[in-house]
């Protein structure tokens, strides 16, 4: 999706644009996290607490 393309440095990028690029990092991850949303509730079920939860629901989503 977009990771590639904002993978990019952020030079000569004004607030706004790196607010934008914030809020699509977001909501890239957000969509991943609906598509595969039976394996991310899985993984939360799972962990023993938040902070774990957090931590492999990340490596979850950091997968291809």
């Amino acid at each position: 999706m977009l990771r590639g393309f904002w993978s990019c440095k952020n030079r000569g990028m004004d607030e706004d644009e790196r607010r934008t690029r914030e809020e699509l990092v977001i909501l890239e991850a957000l969509v991943r996290a609906i598509d595969r949303r039976d394996e991310v509730f899985q993984v939360i079920d799972g962990a023993e607490n938040v902070d774990e939860a957090i931590r492999r629901v990340g490596q979850l989503l950091a997968k291809n």
